[in-house]
């Protein structure tokens, strides 16, 4: 997992897919928002896949704006998404 604390974006989460539905994605996001609360993030932010849409919504994220985002030259679909600590 990656945090970008001057803006209080999350760059990345991965989880082994042999452990989705594990809960430990949620957990590692619990942990990275306690962090940013330590450090006076007040809201974090997400570009999500549309594959990790529904993980971030149950995690309390909301779908801000849509956007195309190059990844490796390709424009890839994504959704911000914002979650006030």
């Amino acid at each position: 997992m990656i945090l970008q604390k001057e803006s209080g974006t999350v760059a990345g989460i991965f989880v082994d897919p042999d452990l989705k539905e594990s809960g430990i994605g949620s957990k590692l996001m619990q942990e990275l928002e306690e962090k940013a609360r330590e450090e006076g993030i007040r809201e974090m932010e997400t570009l999500a896949s549309l594959e990790a849409i529904e993980f971030y919504k149950k995690n309390g994220y909301e779908v801000t704006e849509e956007r195309k985002q190059d990844i490796e030259g390709r424009d890839i679909g994504v959704k911000v998404m914002i979650k006030k600590l």
